[in-house]
Formats: C-alpha cells, sequence, structure tokens
C-alpha cells in the first residue's frame, strides 16, 4: 500500500474509499483480543507472540468499530460484521471467519 505520505495510501484507505462501496457485499471482522480457543502458548516466544497478537487483534477491532460507523453514518448498508468475544490476530481465528463467511463469498460470486 506504500507509507502514509504516499499517494497510494488514500487510494486504498477504506475509509476515504466508503462511499463507493455502496451495494458491495463486505464481510468485517475483529475479535477483542483477548486469547481464545486457538491460542495455546507454550513456550516464552509463544507467550510473547500470543501478546503481540492480543494487541494486533485489539487495534484491529478498534480500526474495524470505526469502519462500521463510517458505513452507517453514509448509509451503506451491504456489509456484515463480526465480532467475537475472544480470538487474537492469529490463523486459526481467521479460518474460522473464513468459514463463516464462506457463503456470502459463494452468493457474491454466483457459485
Amino acid at each position: 500500500m506504500g507509507p502514509p505520505w504516499n499517494s497510494a495510501w488514500l487510494r486504498h484507505d477504506p475509509f476515504v474509499a466508503a462511499p463507493n462501496m455502496r451495494g458491495l457485499p463486505m464481510w468485517i471482522a475483529a475479535s477483542s483480543g483477548l486469547p481464545g480457543e486457538h491460542d495455546r502458548p507454550n513456550s516464552a516466544i509463544g507467550v510473547f507472540n500470543t501478546a503481540n497478537a492480543m494487541g494486533l487483534e485489539a487495534l484491529a477491532l478498534a480500526q474495524n468499530r470505526a469502519f462500521q460507523v463510517r458505513l452507517a453514518t453514509l448509509g451503506v448498508d451491504t456489509a456484515h460484521f463480526s465480532f467475537p468475544s475472544t480470538g487474537t490476530h492469529t490463523w486459526g481465528y481467521w479460518q474460522d471467519e473464513l468459514w463463516e463467511m464462506l457463503p456470502m463469498m459463494k452468493a457474491s460470486i454466483g457459485a
């Protein structure tokens, strides 16, 4: 995407592009950052990685909630939001969301 001072940053910023997203099916998800079923650190580096994943997911949640408000204020109602109560920024939770959104994706591409 580029650094914030690069023009590509604004072209790819969903907050800026939100008015153009009317009618687009979207699945937007972020968890609380609290460890859940996929978090099983078993070493010091595992604990370190889980702590980082907690912070990243909490940040993603704040940004996704702000984006939810942005879309609502624009009247864009084609987004599905998923905010599970537990989960960190790791593959197991992304995989869970991918399986959940699969029917929506298939419907949107006619599969």
